[in-house]
Protein backbone atom coordinates (compact mmCIF):
# COMPACT_ATOMS: atom_id res chain seq x y z
CA UNK A 1 0.00 0.00 0.00
CA UNK A 2 1.44 3.25 -0.75
CA UNK A 3 -0.48 6.31 1.74
CA UNK A 4 -0.49 9.89 0.92
CA UNK A 5 2.97 11.63 1.09
CA UNK A 6 1.26 15.16 0.71
CA UNK A 7 2.25 17.48 3.93
CA UNK A 8 2.38 20.91 4.66
CA UNK A 9 5.64 22.44 5.92
CA UNK A 10 5.34 24.54 8.54
CA UNK A 11 8.31 26.86 9.81
CA UNK A 12 6.85 30.42 11.06
CA UNK A 13 4.78 31.11 13.85
CA UNK A 14 2.20 32.88 11.73
CA UNK A 15 1.34 29.44 10.58
CA UNK A 16 1.24 27.67 13.79
CA UNK A 17 -2.20 28.77 14.43
CA UNK A 18 -3.71 27.36 10.89
CA UNK A 19 -1.66 24.04 11.53
CA UNK A 20 -3.04 23.81 14.75
CA UNK A 21 -6.86 24.41 14.23
CA UNK A 22 -6.55 21.51 11.34
CA UNK A 23 -5.01 19.25 13.58
CA UNK A 24 -7.75 20.21 16.05
CA UNK A 25 -10.35 19.27 13.76
CA UNK A 26 -9.03 15.93 12.63
CA UNK A 27 -10.06 12.81 13.96
CA UNK A 28 -8.54 9.80 15.61
CA UNK A 29 -4.99 9.44 17.83
CA UNK A 30 -1.82 12.08 17.04
CA UNK A 31 1.00 10.16 15.18
CA UNK A 32 4.07 12.26 16.10
CA UNK A 33 7.44 11.70 15.27
CA UNK A 34 10.56 14.11 16.11
CA UNK A 35 14.09 14.90 13.85
CA UNK A 36 16.72 15.62 16.58
CA UNK A 37 20.11 16.89 15.86
CA UNK A 38 22.06 15.08 19.16
CA UNK A 39 25.07 14.51 17.41
CA UNK A 40 25.67 18.02 15.82
CA UNK A 41 23.73 20.07 18.34
CA UNK A 42 24.50 20.67 22.42
CA UNK A 43 21.23 19.28 23.20
CA UNK A 44 18.88 16.26 22.03
CA UNK A 45 16.41 18.90 21.50
CA UNK A 46 13.67 18.39 18.54
CA UNK A 47 14.59 21.05 15.22
CA UNK A 48 11.40 19.18 13.65
CA UNK A 49 8.08 17.61 14.21
CA UNK A 50 5.80 15.66 12.52
CA UNK A 51 2.35 15.16 13.15
CA UNK A 52 -0.80 13.31 11.29
CA UNK A 53 -3.87 12.87 11.84
CA UNK A 54 -6.57 11.53 9.71
CA UNK A 55 -9.18 14.09 7.68
CA UNK A 56 -6.16 16.81 8.73
CA UNK A 57 -3.25 15.57 6.91
CA UNK A 58 0.64 15.86 7.66
CA UNK A 59 2.49 18.62 9.46
CA UNK A 60 5.73 19.28 9.28
CA UNK A 61 7.13 21.92 11.78
CA UNK A 62 9.93 23.94 12.72
CA UNK A 63 9.94 24.90 16.65
CA UNK A 64 13.67 26.31 16.29
CA UNK A 65 13.81 30.16 17.80
CA UNK A 66 10.07 30.29 18.17
CA UNK A 67 9.77 27.57 20.88
CA UNK A 68 7.05 29.33 23.37
CA UNK A 69 4.92 29.74 20.63
CA UNK A 70 5.16 26.48 19.24
CA UNK A 71 4.05 25.36 22.48
CA UNK A 72 1.15 28.33 22.51
CA UNK A 73 -0.30 27.03 19.73
CA UNK A 74 0.16 22.95 19.98
CA UNK A 75 -0.12 21.84 23.01
CA UNK A 76 -3.68 22.83 24.04
CA UNK A 77 -4.33 20.45 20.80
CA UNK A 78 -1.91 17.73 21.17
CA UNK A 79 -1.74 17.31 25.17
CA UNK A 80 -3.55 14.94 26.88
CA UNK A 81 -4.74 13.15 23.85
CA UNK A 82 -4.16 9.16 22.29
CA UNK A 83 -0.29 9.22 20.19
CA UNK A 84 0.75 6.81 18.21
CA UNK A 85 4.72 7.05 18.23
CA UNK A 86 7.68 4.83 17.19
CA UNK A 87 9.92 4.58 19.64
CA UNK A 88 8.55 6.73 22.33
CA UNK A 89 11.17 6.37 24.69
CA UNK A 90 13.30 8.46 22.38
CA UNK A 91 10.74 11.38 21.63
CA UNK A 92 9.17 11.85 24.56
CA UNK A 93 11.85 14.28 25.97
CA UNK A 94 11.90 16.47 23.26
CA UNK A 95 8.22 16.88 23.06
CA UNK A 96 7.83 17.02 26.77
CA UNK A 97 10.52 20.43 26.22
CA UNK A 98 8.20 21.72 24.11
CA UNK A 99 5.41 21.34 26.43
CA UNK A 100 4.02 18.29 24.70
CA UNK A 101 2.67 15.47 26.84
CA UNK A 102 0.62 12.78 25.47
CA UNK A 103 -2.17 11.13 27.86
CA UNK A 104 -1.89 7.55 26.23
CA UNK A 105 0.86 6.07 23.69
CA UNK A 106 0.60 3.65 21.33
CA UNK A 107 4.66 2.61 20.70
CA UNK A 108 4.87 0.54 17.67
CA UNK A 109 8.52 -0.25 17.94
CA UNK A 110 7.87 -1.41 21.73
CA UNK A 111 4.53 -3.38 20.54
CA UNK A 112 6.22 -4.89 17.63
CA UNK A 113 9.19 -6.39 20.27
CA UNK A 114 6.00 -7.91 22.12
CA UNK A 115 4.85 -9.17 19.01
CA UNK A 116 7.62 -11.10 18.67
CA UNK A 117 8.74 -9.56 15.49
CA UNK A 118 12.78 -10.17 15.28
CA UNK A 119 13.78 -6.40 14.26
CA UNK A 120 11.05 -3.61 15.51
CA UNK A 121 12.74 -0.62 13.66
CA UNK A 122 10.39 1.64 11.83
CA UNK A 123 11.27 0.59 7.94
CA UNK A 124 11.33 -3.14 8.68
CA UNK A 125 7.73 -2.66 9.68
CA UNK A 126 6.85 -0.44 7.38
CA UNK A 127 8.26 -3.09 4.79
CA UNK A 128 6.61 -6.32 6.88
CA UNK A 129 3.12 -4.82 7.23
CA UNK A 130 2.56 -1.98 4.78
CA UNK A 131 4.62 -3.54 1.84
CA UNK A 132 6.76 -0.43 1.41
CA UNK A 133 10.18 0.35 1.16
CA UNK A 134 11.13 3.58 3.13
CA UNK A 135 14.11 5.45 2.44
CA UNK A 136 17.08 5.34 4.46
CA UNK A 137 19.69 8.18 3.49
CA UNK A 138 18.60 10.68 5.65
CA UNK A 139 18.69 8.83 9.07
CA UNK A 140 22.16 10.16 10.26
CA UNK A 141 21.33 13.86 8.78
CA UNK A 142 22.27 17.04 10.75
CA UNK A 143 18.17 18.45 11.07
CA UNK A 144 19.38 21.78 12.44
CA UNK A 145 20.47 22.74 9.27
CA UNK A 146 18.43 25.15 7.16
CA UNK A 147 16.62 25.03 4.66
CA UNK A 148 15.70 20.99 5.16
CA UNK A 149 15.35 19.63 1.24
CA UNK A 150 12.35 18.07 -0.35
CA UNK A 151 13.39 14.46 0.20
CA UNK A 152 14.25 15.01 3.91
CA UNK A 153 10.75 16.60 4.53
CA UNK A 154 9.45 13.85 2.71
CA UNK A 155 11.64 11.31 4.32
CA UNK A 156 10.41 12.85 7.77
CA UNK A 157 6.82 12.58 6.27
CA UNK A 158 6.70 8.93 5.86
CA UNK A 159 7.72 8.58 9.42
CA UNK A 160 4.36 9.18 10.80
CA UNK A 161 1.58 8.38 7.68
CA UNK A 162 2.05 4.83 7.99
CA UNK A 163 1.90 4.96 11.93
CA UNK A 164 -2.09 4.67 11.91
CA UNK A 165 -1.73 1.23 9.76
CA UNK A 166 1.04 0.23 12.11
CA UNK A 167 -1.52 0.66 14.94
CA UNK A 168 -4.17 -1.23 13.69
CA UNK A 169 -2.26 -4.76 12.50
CA UNK A 170 -0.21 -4.62 15.52
CA UNK A 171 -3.18 -3.84 18.18
CA UNK A 172 -4.68 -7.23 16.21
CA UNK A 173 -1.86 -9.25 16.66
CA UNK A 174 -1.36 -8.38 19.84
CA UNK A 175 -4.74 -9.14 20.78
CA UNK A 176 -4.86 -12.25 19.17
CA UNK A 177 -1.71 -13.32 20.89
CA UNK A 178 -3.10 -12.09 24.71
CA UNK A 179 -0.15 -9.25 25.05
CA UNK A 180 -2.08 -6.39 24.20
CA UNK A 181 -2.90 -5.75 27.96
CA UNK A 182 1.11 -6.45 28.44
CA UNK A 183 2.27 -3.72 26.28
CA UNK A 184 -0.57 -1.14 27.35
CA UNK A 185 0.78 -1.32 30.96
CA UNK A 186 4.62 -0.83 28.83
CA UNK A 187 2.63 2.58 27.33
CA UNK A 188 1.61 3.83 30.32
CA UNK A 189 5.18 3.11 32.22
CA UNK A 190 6.57 5.11 29.17
CA UNK A 191 4.51 8.01 29.45
CA UNK A 192 5.18 8.53 33.32
CA UNK A 193 8.92 8.13 33.02
CA UNK A 194 9.69 9.10 30.06
CA UNK A 195 7.54 12.54 29.74
CA UNK A 196 10.12 14.60 31.42
CA UNK A 197 12.71 17.23 29.68
CA UNK A 198 15.16 16.77 32.80
CA UNK A 199 16.46 13.05 30.99
CA UNK A 200 18.05 15.50 28.32
CA UNK A 201 19.94 16.66 30.53
CA UNK A 202 23.70 15.89 30.19
CA UNK A 203 25.43 14.71 33.72
CA UNK A 204 29.23 14.03 34.50
CA UNK A 205 28.37 11.06 36.46
CA UNK A 206 28.01 8.97 32.91
CA UNK A 207 31.90 9.54 32.40
CA UNK A 208 33.35 6.50 31.01
CA UNK A 209 35.90 4.70 33.28
CA UNK A 210 34.26 6.72 36.37
CA UNK A 211 34.48 5.16 39.39
CA UNK A 212 34.89 5.37 43.46
CA UNK A 213 38.56 3.59 43.03
CA UNK A 214 39.66 7.05 41.34
CA UNK A 215 41.63 9.44 43.85
CA UNK A 216 39.74 12.59 45.12
CA UNK A 217 42.33 14.67 42.80
CA UNK A 218 41.45 12.43 39.32
CA UNK A 219 37.65 12.99 40.01
CA UNK A 220 38.25 16.47 40.53
CA UNK A 221 40.02 16.55 37.22
CA UNK A 222 37.32 14.90 35.67
CA UNK A 223 34.51 17.12 36.99
CA UNK A 224 36.75 20.35 35.87
CA UNK A 225 37.57 19.06 32.53
CA UNK A 226 33.76 17.82 32.20
CA UNK A 227 32.75 21.23 32.99
CA UNK A 228 34.97 22.77 30.55
CA UNK A 229 33.76 20.79 27.86
CA UNK A 230 30.38 21.15 28.36
CA UNK A 231 30.42 24.86 29.16
CA UNK A 232 32.08 25.04 25.67
CA UNK A 233 29.81 22.32 23.97
CA UNK A 234 26.97 25.40 25.55
CA UNK A 235 28.02 28.00 23.91
CA UNK A 236 28.63 26.92 21.00
CA UNK A 237 25.62 24.88 20.59
CA UNK A 238 27.86 22.20 19.26
CA UNK A 239 27.78 18.15 20.38
CA UNK A 240 29.90 17.73 23.56
CA UNK A 241 31.52 14.69 22.40
CA UNK A 242 32.41 16.78 19.16
CA UNK A 243 34.21 19.17 21.29
CA UNK A 244 36.29 16.43 23.26
CA UNK A 245 35.13 12.65 23.62
CA UNK A 246 33.83 11.59 26.36
CA UNK A 247 36.13 8.43 27.08
CA UNK A 248 39.23 11.08 27.04
CA UNK A 249 38.14 12.51 30.05
CA UNK A 250 39.22 10.18 32.73
CA UNK A 251 42.43 9.12 31.17
CA UNK A 252 43.60 13.09 30.50
CA UNK A 253 42.53 13.47 34.45
CA UNK A 254 44.81 10.24 35.33
CA UNK A 255 47.60 11.95 33.44
CA UNK A 256 47.31 14.95 33.99
CA UNK A 257 48.89 16.74 30.67
CA UNK A 258 51.33 19.61 31.15
CA UNK A 259 52.47 20.40 27.97
CA UNK A 260 51.18 20.85 24.61
CA UNK A 261 52.95 17.41 23.13
CA UNK A 262 51.85 15.56 26.26
CA UNK A 263 47.97 16.75 25.31
CA UNK A 264 48.01 15.77 21.77
CA UNK A 265 49.26 12.04 22.74
CA UNK A 266 45.63 11.71 23.29
CA UNK A 267 44.28 12.77 19.69
CA UNK A 268 46.71 14.25 17.23
CA UNK A 269 43.09 14.59 14.66
CA UNK A 270 41.09 16.01 17.07
CA UNK A 271 40.25 19.91 16.26
CA UNK A 272 39.34 21.26 19.69
CA UNK A 273 42.91 19.40 21.01
CA UNK A 274 44.86 21.07 17.78
CA UNK A 275 43.52 24.16 18.10
CA UNK A 276 42.46 25.13 21.83
CA UNK A 277 45.51 23.23 23.57
CA UNK A 278 45.93 26.14 26.10
CA UNK A 279 41.93 25.98 26.96
CA UNK A 280 42.36 22.23 28.00
CA UNK A 281 45.81 22.87 29.87
CA UNK A 282 45.00 25.75 31.64
CA UNK A 283 41.55 24.31 32.94
CA UNK A 284 43.95 21.28 34.05
CA UNK A 285 46.04 23.64 35.96
CA UNK A 286 43.21 25.76 37.83
CA UNK A 287 41.74 21.82 39.07
CA UNK A 288 45.23 21.69 40.34
CA UNK A 289 45.66 24.63 42.40
CA UNK A 290 41.93 24.18 43.59
CA UNK A 291 40.74 23.18 46.44
CA UNK A 292 39.86 19.13 45.99
CA UNK A 293 36.19 18.21 45.73
CA UNK A 294 35.58 15.31 48.08
CA UNK A 295 31.80 15.48 48.05
CA UNK A 296 32.53 13.70 44.64
CA UNK A 297 33.45 10.59 45.72
CA UNK A 298 29.95 10.57 47.49
CA UNK A 299 28.25 11.41 44.20
CA UNK A 300 30.21 8.26 42.23
CA UNK A 301 29.76 5.83 44.25
CA UNK A 302 27.11 3.59 43.77
CA UNK A 303 24.32 1.60 46.43
CA UNK A 304 24.86 -1.82 45.34
CA UNK A 305 27.88 -3.46 43.60
CA UNK A 306 29.03 -1.72 40.20
CA UNK A 307 28.28 -5.85 38.96
CA UNK A 308 26.39 -8.49 40.73
CA UNK A 309 29.30 -10.63 39.72
CA UNK A 310 31.79 -8.05 42.14
CA UNK A 311 29.45 -9.74 44.70
CA UNK A 312 28.35 -13.19 43.63
CA UNK A 313 31.85 -14.47 43.29
CA UNK A 314 31.83 -14.14 47.23
CA UNK A 315 28.23 -14.82 47.17
CA UNK A 316 27.15 -18.22 46.22
CA UNK A 317 23.86 -18.28 47.21
CA UNK A 318 23.30 -15.02 45.50
CA UNK A 319 24.63 -16.15 42.13
CA UNK A 320 22.39 -19.59 42.47
CA UNK A 321 19.38 -17.43 42.98
CA UNK A 322 20.53 -15.26 40.02
CA UNK A 323 20.89 -18.05 37.83
CA UNK A 324 18.08 -19.78 38.30
CA UNK A 325 15.55 -16.51 38.01
CA UNK A 326 17.24 -16.35 35.13
CA UNK A 327 16.83 -19.59 33.73
CA UNK A 328 12.92 -19.40 34.81
CA UNK A 329 12.72 -16.18 32.73
CA UNK A 330 14.01 -17.59 30.06
CA UNK A 331 11.68 -20.50 29.46
CA UNK A 332 8.76 -17.93 30.22
CA UNK A 333 9.55 -15.82 27.54
CA UNK A 334 10.09 -18.19 25.54
CA UNK A 335 6.53 -19.53 26.16
CA UNK A 336 5.53 -16.00 25.51
CA UNK A 337 7.45 -15.36 22.43
CA UNK A 338 8.79 -12.40 23.63
CA UNK A 339 12.29 -11.17 24.19
CA UNK A 340 13.94 -11.47 27.95
CA UNK A 341 14.57 -8.10 28.18
CA UNK A 342 10.82 -7.31 28.33
CA UNK A 343 9.91 -8.82 31.16
CA UNK A 344 13.34 -8.80 33.69
CA UNK A 345 16.58 -6.88 32.64
CA UNK A 346 20.05 -7.70 33.90
CA UNK A 347 20.12 -4.49 35.47
CA UNK A 348 16.82 -4.57 37.25
CA UNK A 349 17.14 -8.47 38.33
CA UNK A 350 20.69 -7.07 40.00
CA UNK A 351 19.29 -4.38 41.38
CA UNK A 352 16.33 -6.22 43.02
CA UNK A 353 18.51 -9.16 44.34
CA UNK A 354 20.95 -6.43 46.10
CA UNK A 355 18.16 -4.80 47.80
CA UNK A 356 16.31 -8.19 48.76
CA UNK A 357 19.57 -9.91 50.26
CA UNK A 358 20.65 -6.58 52.22
CA UNK A 359 16.68 -6.53 53.36
CA UNK A 360 15.67 -10.20 54.54
CA UNK A 361 16.61 -13.98 53.67
CA UNK A 362 12.99 -15.22 53.15
CA UNK A 363 10.98 -13.47 50.77
CA UNK A 364 6.92 -14.47 51.32
CA UNK A 365 4.55 -13.18 48.42
CA UNK A 366 3.27 -10.24 50.67
CA UNK A 367 7.19 -8.75 50.56
CA UNK A 368 8.22 -10.09 47.07
CA UNK A 369 5.12 -8.31 45.32
CA UNK A 370 5.66 -4.58 47.05
CA UNK A 371 9.59 -5.09 46.52
CA UNK A 372 9.24 -5.71 42.70
CA UNK A 373 7.24 -2.59 42.29
CA UNK A 374 9.63 -0.96 44.27
CA UNK A 375 12.28 -1.68 41.65
CA UNK A 376 9.31 -0.47 38.98
CA UNK A 377 8.31 -3.12 37.82
CA UNK A 378 4.77 -2.91 35.83
CA UNK A 379 1.64 -5.34 37.24
CA UNK A 380 2.14 -7.68 34.61
CA UNK A 381 5.99 -8.48 35.01
CA UNK A 382 5.02 -8.73 38.84
CA UNK A 383 2.35 -11.31 38.21
CA UNK A 384 5.00 -13.47 36.30
CA UNK A 385 8.06 -12.80 38.43
CA UNK A 386 6.76 -12.50 42.07
CA UNK A 387 5.92 -16.42 42.37
CA UNK A 388 9.81 -17.19 40.72
CA UNK A 389 11.27 -14.69 43.33
CA UNK A 390 9.37 -16.82 45.90
CA UNK A 391 10.39 -20.00 44.81
CA UNK A 392 13.95 -19.43 44.64
CA UNK A 393 14.06 -17.25 48.27
CA UNK A 394 18.08 -18.04 50.13
CA UNK A 395 16.06 -19.31 53.00
CA UNK A 396 15.19 -22.40 51.34
CA UNK A 397 18.42 -23.11 49.98
CA UNK A 398 21.29 -22.47 53.04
Amino acid sequence: MEANLSYTFVDQPSQFAEAAERLAEGLGPFCIDTERAGGYRYDDRAFLVQIYRKDAGTFLIAPEHHREEFQQHFAPVCNNQEWVIHAASEDLPCLAQLGLRPYTIFDTELAARFAGFPASNLGVLVKDICQVSLPKQHSKADWSQTPLSSSMLEYAAQDVIYLPHLEQALVHLLDSQGKLEYATQEFAHLVKMRSDPSLMEHSWLDTPYLSDDLSDLDLTLTKWLWDARDCFAYDHDIAPGLVLPTKLLVPMAKRRPTTVDELLEFNRSFESLTEFPYFWLETINDALVSPLESSLREQVRQPSPKSIWEWTKHNRTALRTQRNIITRVEEICEHLGIRKDLLLTNKVLNRTLWTAFQERLDWPMEYTRPLLARMGMREWQIDFLAPIFVAEQPCRRR
